[in-house]
């Protein structure tokens, strides 16, 4: 399934906004193929990037 970027920003401004809440200024989102692949679902619900093999990491800022 394909993200669109309505939906994407949706999500990004979500985020920022509860990290300002929380003072948060960086989040790493990590994410990897782990027990057979059960560990990438909130990197991929961010990025819709599904971690194929190894690792995957999103660096967000709500700045950016």
């Amino acid at each position: 399934m394909l993200l669109s970027q309505r939906e994407k920003d949706r999500r990004y401004n979500e985020l920022r906004k509860r990290m300002r809440e929380m003072g948060v200024e960086i989040l790493l989102v990590l994410g990897d193929t782990g027990d057979a692949g059960l560990r990438y679902s909130n990197l991929r619900y961010l990025t819709n990037f599904k971690v194929v093999f190894g690792n995957g990491v999103l660096i967000f800022s709500p700045a950016w």
